[in-house]
Order: structure tokens, then sequence, then C-alpha cells
């Protein structure tokens, strides 16, 4: 199984997700997004091609992947990946 790597950047803005619902919606709300994120993580750790590859112009983000599951496509924050090397 592949190792899921959440960068300091990545680790803040989700921080930062969760803090704008439990100050605009409720703790559960930001339960729920938390669980969301969670099991997408582990989802790539087993699939770690999931996702569609994204088209960008900007060099730095090449090689991302929209990783989009159900329930995180109700809240309005994407997910992206990268495969390890893919990116620098």
């Amino acid at each position: 199984m592949a190792r899921v790597v959440v960068r300091p950047k990545a680790r803040r803005d989700i921080n930062g997700i969760l803090a704008h619902y439990i100050d605009t919606a409720s703790l559960e709300a930001a339960r729920r997004f938390r669980k969301a994120a969670t099991e997408t993580f582990a989802e790539l750790a087993e699939t770690p091609l999931i996702g569609t590859p994204r088209k960008v112009r900007n060099p730095e983000f090449r090689g991302l992947a929209d990783v989009a599951r159900s329930e995180v496509q109700r809240i309005p924050h994407f997910l992206y990946a990268s495969k390890r090397g893919s990116r620098h």
C-alpha cells in the first residue's frame, strides 16, 4: 500500500477549512469534512492513481489529479494529489 503524505500547506488548508466550518456552520459539519478527507486519504493510499488528471498552464501544478469522492463533492473544497516524484 502506498503512503499518503499531507504536506504542511495542505494540513494548514485543512485546519483552516475545519475552523471555517466550526465558525460558520457547526462542529458536526467540520467533523463530516474531516471524515471525508481522512477516508479520501485512505483511498489514495490503496489506489494511488485514482483521480482525473488536470490540464494546467502553470508548470508548478503539472501532474496533479483531481480526487473527487462523493462525500467531498458536496463540500465546496477540492483535493488534489500527485504521484511522488511527479512534482518538484
